[in-house]
């Protein structure tokens, strides 16, 4: 086991948060004592606390100056009150490492001047970060709606079904993406961004933002599975973000760089 006098914070306790949180207790790499989390919804404070053990608080003001390293793990869109929140706050020898997607190096350095800073978010394909959306999100409703069904005294399952939706290649969409995804960017990072063969567009004089094809669904490939769950009398979530974009080819599934328009 790691030195117990090694202390590892998070910023955000959500799903990637608790994977990590419950990696790490698991296979003996930190004590739970040794894990502190800031998270603003205080009923995820609670829970927390109660399933893993660890010091979690509705803001990080109590541990941030002793923590040994900090994850980021918070949306994109709260990343830069994050960053305020433990800017200049932490020893300087502390680390801080990010898996917030779409949050550049350049930023985290700009707001943490005297902290070594880490980005470890991989740059995962598209259809993959919807496939994890999907997952995550499924999960919190999953959870809610069967717990508000056993409130109510209603004995019914709650699945989660990752679904995929196929597009066709030849979609004169891909020659001209429109849909706006991601994080806001300046101008300077915007042209970084084009420089690496990334479309972007300036977004209502809010900043510039990344740009996909928005193609035609064409087919649910998991249809059967959800009638044949809701036949049976199962609660199903699925096509969540729109769905899994992909392309057939023969028998294989190919995810695609495309967001699936939920108004089709």
């Amino acid at each position: 086991m790691a030195d117990e006098l090694f202390k590892l914070g998070f910023i955000g306790g959500g799903a990637m948060a608790e994977a990590l949180i419950s990696g790490t207790i698991a296979n003996n790499v930190l004590p739970a004592s040794s894990i502190y989390v800031s998270e603003l919804r205080d009923q995820r404070v609670e829970e927390l606390k109660d399933k893993y053990g660890v010091n979690a608080f509705n803001g990080a003001d109590s541990f941030i100056g002793e923590v040994d390293m900090i994850i980021l793990a918070v949306k994109p869109q709260v990343a830069d009150k994050a960053l305020e929140q433990i800017a200049g706050k932490m020893d300087r020898y502390a680390v801080v490492a990010s898996i917030v997607a779409g949050l550049k190096l350049e930023k985290l350095e700009s707001y943490l001047k005297k902290q070594p800073v880490i980005r470890v978010m991989p740059n995962t394909p598209l259809s993959v970060c919807v496939a994890m959306s999907q997952a995550y999100i499924g999960y919190d409703l999953q959870n809610a709606l069967k717990e508000e069904l056993l409130n109510r005294g209603i004995h019914k399952n709650v699945a989660t079904v990752i679904t995929q939706v196929r597009v066709d290649e030849n979609d004169p969409a891909f020659l001209n993406p429109t849909k706006p995804i991601g994080h806001f960017m300046t101008k300077e990072e915007a042209d970084k961004a084009v420089e690496s063969g990334i479309q972007v567009m300036e977004d209502a004089g809010r900043g510039y933002r990344r740009v996909v094809a928005s193609p035609k669904p064409a087919e649910i490939i998991e249809i059967d599975t959800v009638r044949d769950l809701l036949n049976a009398g199962e609660i199903v979530i699925a096509s969540g973000g729109g769905g899994i974009p992909v392309i057939r080819r023969n028998n294989h599934l190919k995810g695609v760089g495309a967001v699936i328009d939920k108004d089709f």
